[in-house]
């Protein structure tokens, strides 16, 4: 408990509480484990016993029990706010304890009848030798809510109690690791013991990369050795920043250089004070592995050796991060990555620099269990949330509204980076920062593009000269057919252009893959139907064909056939594109791939030839399904008219100056009413909006109500961050020389784990089910299944493929196409 206490000490060191609060926190966080304090938990160590209680449900009801005559009369303040903190330092273990009654509960007499005879005075003892290690606890300074408290977080209890049990939680995982605090025999006196464990705390924090960096002194322009500044980067260095929580938003095209300007302007934010590191939140995993490869070069934006860590379902098996664990303080590299760190998803957003995707982030204001470590983990890190577009629907928008909430609220920064953000996003992001902030919303931010405003206590925008890079014109020509996309393609592949085809499902795409190869074109195809071993292949294949750093002899009459995949996760360049229709924001983000770095083109001009039936002519609700086939159930009709009538009336998309009309043409309050055959479409699309949006208001955390209000949690599956159809993964196998099942993929250095990590394809579960499934009770494939976690019952099934590819009935797969399915 010591070791705990102490580890929590050196932590509330960077919070810089009133030191009377700082002593109270270290003193409750030193108590998380009283409940352990009894017969029956030590009947469970020496005996093996049952132990009835969980030892903090018990911590709870000693807390309670000694309110009254000891930790009352000692820490101050009210009653119930002294619960919630108590509910906090007991529910380290991922969420609250149950109530204990204040008053006398039977159920906590019994808990405290249960522990025996001795337990009440033990545990009495406990708490006088502790408290006299921090002799000035006292809460007298909590407050009700955050408005009393003045704005000043540390001294509302509601949002203390939160931020204070990610911190024991913490605490606990570091103080309790046998590495850094060993067992030790009776003999020094807890004041005695105290002072080594300060000492071992210090190594345990230094080695963990919990410490070890501070943010560098140095000019953020010296981040990057670039010959001249981008305006927006710039912009992001001159800025003035205001004093407290800061709000950037950064609106500029692709290929202007927002990235650096973000990491610029979080640089001098902590240089400010505003944050101890940065957590990167983007779309996908792909976008994040991405970004994670970028940030392995910026160990300069701190002092020391600053930890990095990769953040998202898949991370572990990520060949970079892979590298980069492991390493501990005193080795000679600028970054690293402790194994401590790279053990779970959670910790990586203890890390200085963390990379990840959003949904690391929003399972913070989610019920989820150890939400409250999340929402700790990031308090003090520049929120850079990337990409902001993307989390236009309305469940994944709630959520980022009530993350900015919470983050401002703990008294953190962000910086939200976005290319096609419609101005009610806009508007919506600011008022939520604002309201953790205690402050009234600014006036409305204007409409300039491109632009930086910066948000404190008043909202400074300015208008930002566009890159030179990223002013053009791309002419977009309406396509009526199929095969005259295909026939696009062909011609253009013949004349030595790079192609891409963006198609809005994996179905479509693989067709359109067979109709070029009709044509004598053979197109290479991508998508995230893969196995993940094969995925990482293809994009590494696809970054060598169209990537910034391709030859001419590789690009030249090369085609991709892809999905959605392409427009966000990886820096292609292509001469000519089509592309299905697709809602506004989407197609600008597709367009930025072309003719986007400099090199000779077979072509005249940038063109995005747009498959799309004619917005003119809508004769039904089914206006685009002949057409888009399988993608036209991808987007809302209403959306996908809107965009074509706003584009092909605008006959281009010039950039920058004409993205915010396209954009608010489409999603803005002017926008058109939708023609009368889409008008119950248009209805099932607002009522199915407001079904998203009040489901994810009722699953997001209430950040008027504190960590005790939130009496139930759940696995981070039972409130996911995403909606859409439920997925299951298939585990392909495939036979040894030998006949036995083996990964898919191959076994490097013996790591069969990561073998079969990386055979992993997911696909939606009622497609999976349509086909009748892999029987999973066959004796081969249940001796390797025995050995699976109990959670992945009913969600991963192990698929041998044969040497014709076939998984079952219906369902193929090969490395260069993925999963195919019959129709």
């Amino acid at each position: 408990m010591l070791d705990v206490g102490v580890v929590a000490d050196r932590l509330l060191d960077a919070a810089e509480f009133p030191r009377p609060l700082h002593h109270a926190l270290a003193l409750l966080a030193a108590l998380h484990d009283l409940g352990k304090i009894g017969d029956r938990f030590r009947a469970m160590i020496e005996h093996g016993a049952t132990q009835g209680d969980r030892h903090w449900q018990v911590s709870m009801a000693w807390f309670a029990h000694f309110d009254g005559d000891l930790l009352g009369p000692l820490l101050g303040g009210d009653v119930q706010l002294r619960f919630q903190l108590y509910a906090a330092a007991a529910g380290h273990h991922g969420g609250p304890p149950e109530p204990a009654d204040m008053h006398g509960g039977a159920n906590r007499k019994r808990m405290v009848r249960d522990a025996g005879a001795r337990a009440e005075t033990d545990a009495r003892h406990v708490i006088e030798g502790i408290a006299a290690l921090w002799p000035d606890a006292s809460l007298d300074a909590l407050r009700f809510d955050l408005e009393d408290a003045g704005g000043d977080w540390r001294c509302s209890a509601p949002a203390l109690s939160r931020w204070f049990t990610g911190l024991v939680s913490l605490a606990d995982w570091v103080g309790s690791n046998t590495e850094w605090f060993p067992a030790s025999t009776a003999g020094p006196d807890m004041a005695d013991y105290v002072a080594i464990a300060r000492s071992r705390a210090d190594i345990a924090l230094r080695e963990s990369g919990l410490r070890g960096a501070s943010p560098s002194r140095r000019a953020a322009a010296s981040l990057f050795a670039f010959d001249a500044f981008s305006p927006m980067q710039r912009a992001a260095l001159a800025a003035d920043l205001p004093d407290g929580q800061t709000l950037a938003v950064i609106e500029d095209a692709t290929g202007s250089g927002k990235t650096e300007a973000a990491l610029m302007l979080a640089q001098r934010m902590m240089q400010a004070g505003k944050g101890d590191g940065l957590f990167f939140a983007l779309p996908t995993m792909a976008t994040a592995n991405a970004m994670f490869t970028r940030l392995t070069a910026l160990g300069a934006m701190f002092d020391g050796q600053p930890s990095l860590a990769l953040a998202h379902g898949s991370a572990r098996w990520h060949r970079g991060f892979r590298a980069l664990t492991g390493r501990t303080a005193g080795e000679s590299d600028a970054i690293s990555c402790a194994d401590w760190f790279a053990d779970g998803r959670r910790k990586a957003l203890l890390a200085h620099i963390g990379v990840g995707t959003i949904d690391q982030a929003l399972l913070a204001v989610l019920p989820t269990r150890y939400y409250a470590l999340r929402l700790y983990a990031l308090s003090r890190r520049i929120l850079v949330v990337d990409e902001a577009h993307d989390y236009g629907n309305p469940y994944m928008r709630t959520q980022l509204e009530r993350l900015l909430t919470f983050h401002a609220m703990l008294g953190g920064s962000a910086i939200v980076m976005t290319a096609t953000l419609p101005a009610d996003m806009r508007s919506r992001f600011v008022a939520a920062f604002q309201r953790g902030a205690s402050r009234p919303p600014p006036p409305a931010v204007p409409d300039a593009y491109p632009q930086l405003a910066v948000i404190g206590e008043a909202a400074r925008s300015s208008a930002v000269e566009p890159a030179a890079a990223t002013v053009r014109r791309v002419a977009v020509d309406r396509v009526d057919t199929l095969a005259a996309a295909l026939d696009i393609l062909t011609d253009a592949a013949q004349r030595g252009a790079a192609c891409a085809f963006v198609r809005n499902s994996v179905d479509e795409a693989i067709a359109a893959v067979a109709g070029l190869r009709e044509r004598g074109v053979e197109a290479m195809l991508h998508h995230a139907r893969f196995a993940l071993r094969d995925r990482l292949a293809n994009e590494d294949e696809v970054l060598a064909t169209f990537g910034k750093q391709s030859s001419p002899e590789a690009r030249r009459g090369q085609v991709i056939v892809s999905t959605q995949v392409l427009e966000q996760s990886l820096d292609l360049c292509f001469d000519m594109m089509v592309s299905d229709l697709a809602p506004m924001g989407a197609l600008i983000q597709r367009a930025g791939r072309l003719w986007r770095h400099k090199r000779p083109r077979p072509v005249d001009g940038p063109v995005l030839h747009v498959l799309s039936p004619d917005p003119q002519n809508v004769t039904d609700e089914n206006w685009s399904r002949d057409l888009l086939g399988q993608g036209w159930y991808v987007y809302p009709a209403p959306v996908q008219w809107r965009t074509a009538r706003a584009l092909f009336a605008a006959g281009c998309i010039d950039a920058p100056d004409g993205l915010r009309p396209l954009i608010e043409a489409v999603e803005g309050a002017s926008a058109p009413a939708a023609p009368p055959a889409l008008e119950r479409a248009e209805e099932e699309r607002l009522g199915t909006g407001e079904a998203e949006r009040a489901q994810a208001a009722q699953n997001v955390l209430n950040p008027e109500k504190s960590y005790f209000d939130d009496q139930q949690v759940f696995s981070d599956e039972k409130f996911p961050t995403r909606l859409g159809p439920e997925q299951v993964t298939l585990v392909l196998a495939r036979r040894g020389t030998d006949g036995r099942l083996k990964p898919w993929a191959p076994v490097d250095d013996g790591d069969v784990a990561r073998a079969w990590a990386l055979s992993e394809v997911s696909l939606a579960k009622r497609r999976w089910e349509q086909t009748g499934g892999v029987d999973q009770s066959t004796p081969e494939i249940a001796a390797i299944r025995k050995d699976w976690k109990m959670w992945k019952e009913g969600r991963y099934f192990l698929c041998p493929v044969g040497e014709d590819g076939i998984l079952c009935n219906a369902v193929k797969y090969n490395e260069k196409e993925g999963i195919l399915l019959a129709s």
